[in-house]
């Protein structure tokens, strides 16, 4: 994962910049008309005060200017995701599920990084959402994967391969899901839509127990 320092949205959030220093200059205005600088910003208590009373403040700056440039970045990392996992599964010819997990992770990560903060509940269900979409969309790829080596076995190789976007394929692909898709797959589906929930939170993709 890119570190902080060397991620290239850093330098490129306007609304969370100026959103910061509004809320530094607000706080140093009020400790001093009060006198008291003990505990206050010029402590260095900044995150403190910050994190006290301007939740909703974080909501309305990263909902009005970054929101629906995070949420779709989050759609192609999810699309991304699901795509690589399918040609991961396609390669190696082996079900890796737990891959769906760094799908969502991606997922969560990608509207973080986009909206400069942790988002809202409603934003981090919608990451998740994309991240099981993206899943879903991964296992299309692999049955049409599957169906034009079938089609291709059958007539020694003189049918037509099936495209990805074959409204055909589409249709058998939804109203046969129950039986082309596992019942494992909602637990690689719920894998995903987790991660990406947790690290659209601004959590880590998993947390080591304490000895």
């Amino acid at each position: 994962m890119m570190s902080e320092s060397g991620s290239p949205f850093r330098g490129d959030r306007p609304e969370t910049e100026s959103w910061a220093a509004r809320v530094f200059a607000a706080n140093a205005a009020s400790e001093a008309a009060s006198g008291s600088f003990v505990g206050s910003v010029w402590c260095g208590d900044v995150s403190t005060g910050v994190e006290a009373g301007t939740q909703a403040t974080v909501a309305q700056e990263v909902g009005s200017g970054l929101l629906p440039v995070a949420l779709l970045a989050g759609a192609g990392a999810a699309l991304v995701g699901g795509l690589v996992w399918a040609g991961v599964v396609i390669t190696t010819r082996y079900d890796i599920g737990f891959l769906a997990w760094f799908v969502g992770a991606a997922t969560g990560l990608a509207v973080v990084r986009v909206a400069g903060a942790p988002v809202s509940v409603p934003v981090r269900v919608m990451a998740g959402v994309f991240a099981a979409g993206g899943i879903i969309v991964g296992k299309y790829v692999i049955f049409v994967h599957a169906l034009n080596k079938a089609l291709n076995v059958l007539s020694a190789g003189r049918a037509h391969s099936v495209g990805y976007l074959n409204t055909h394929a589409m249709s058998v692909f939804v109203h046969n899901f129950s039986s082309i898709v596992r019942p494992v797959y909602a637990l690689w589906v719920a894998l995903a839509f987790f991660a990406a929930v947790r690290t659209a939170g601004g959590r880590a993709i998993y947390t080591r127990r304490r000895r």
